[in-house]
C-alpha cells in the first residue's frame, strides 16, 4: 500500500463490515467473542478455538509453490502466510485486545515461566495479526490423520509434495481455503489463491491453540484455516491510479537520435531500424 491507496476509506469499509458480520454471526466473530455465553470465557478446560476476524491484507506469502529450497528438510518449515491490519480501526484493535484475553486464559493452563507470549505485528505504525499454516504436519504429531492432495493451485509443478517424508504428511489441517465474495453471486466462490492481494479487506477463518515449543515451552498460536476475499475495490483503485500515473509522465529517448536526412533507405522498415523509443 502506497500514498495512492485509500487508507481512509478502507478503514470506514472495514469498520462497516466488521460491524455487520458482528451482528450477522456474533458467535463466530473475535470482535463478539467475550460477549458470547457459549465461548471460552464459560469453559473450564481450554479447547481448540475456530474464530473469525477481518482486516485489510499488509503482507501475503501464499501459494502456488512454483519452486522449492534446496534444503531436504525444507518441507519442516515451509508454510503459507498473510497478515492483516486495521489501519488504525478501533474494532480491529479490539479483536486484538480479545487475542491478549484469550492468551491470558491459555496462559493460566501452564506455569507462566513456560509460556512464551504471542504479540502483535506491526504494518508501518499500525498493529497486525500475522497468521500461518504450515504445509506439513509431522506424523508423531498425528498418527491416525489423513494425506490429501496439495492441489494445483498450491503446488503445480509437484516440487511440493516432494518435501514430504514418512515423518511428514500434508492433512486437513493443513489446508487453506481460498474465496471471495463475487458481484453476480450471493454465496462465497471458491478462487485462486493468488487472487488475494495486500490492500484487499479480507475475512480470516483462523484457529488458536496452545502448542507446545521447544523446551518444554509452549504458545498460543493463531492457525490460518481461510481467507475470503470480501472487498478488492482500494486495491484496484490504487492499481488503476499507478497505471495512469505511469503513463502521464513523459517518455524520453534512451539516447540521442542520430539521423541524416539525406540517407535514404528502400523501406520504412529500415528506417525505423535507425531509432530506439523507450
Amino acid at each position: 500500500m502506497d500514498n495512492l491507496y485509500d487508507t481512509d476509506g478502507a478503514r470506514k469499509r472495514l469498520h462497516d463490515i466488521m460491524e455487520r458480520r458482528a451482528r450477522r454471526t456474533p458467535a463466530k466473530q473475535l470482535l463478539n467473542f467475550f460477549n458470547n455465553t457459549t465461548g471460552l470465557a464459560d469453559k473450564d478446560i481450554l479447547e481448540e478455538i475456530d474464530i473469525r476476524t477481518q482486516g485489510v491484507i499488509s503482507y501475503k506469502h501464499l501459494p502456488p509453490v512454483l519452486r522449492t529450497p534446496l534444503d531436504p528438510n525444507a518441507g519442516k518449515y515451509m508454510h503459507q502466510s498473510v497478515t492483516i491490519t486495521g489501519l488504525d480501526e478501533p474494532l480491529f484493535a479490539k479483536a486484538i485486545e480479545n487475542l491478549a484475553k484469550i492468551q491470558t486464559m491459555f496462559e493460566r493452563h501452564v506455569d507462566k515461566n513456560d509460556f512464551d507470549h504471542w504479540t502483535p505485528s506491526t504494518y508501518t505504525t499500525y498493529p497486525a495479526i500475522e497468521l500461518k499454516n504450515r504445509y506439513f504436519t509431522y506424523r508423531t504429531d498425528n498418527p491416525q490423520g489423513l494425506s490429501v492432495p496439495l492441489g494445483e493451485n498450491v503446488d503445480p509443478t509437484g516440487q511440493l509434495a516432494a518435501l514430504a517424508r514418512t515423518d511428514l504428511f500434508h492433512g486437513e489441517d493443513n489446508v487453506v481455503i481460498y474465496c471471495a465474495k463475487l458481484a453476480s453471486c450471493i454465496q462465497l466462490k471458491t478462487v485462486q489463491p493468488c487472487a488475494m492481494r495486500v490492500g484487499d479487506i479480507v475475512e480470516v477463518l483462523l484457529s488458536l491453540l496452545l502448542t507446545p515449543v521447544k523446551n518444554g515451552r509452549f504458545k498460543m498460536t493463531p492457525k490460518l484455516h481461510e481467507i475470503a476475499l470480501l472487498d478488492s475495490k482500494f486495491t484496484d483503485e490504487a492499481s488503476m491510479k499507478r497505471t495512469m500515473t505511469s503513463s502521464n509522465k513523459p517518455r524520453g529517448l534512451k539516447r540521442k537520435l542520430d539521423y541524416d536526412e539525406e540517407k535514404e533507405t528502400d523501406t520504412a522498415d529500415e528506417e525505423e531500424q535507425t531509432m530506439e523509443i523507450n
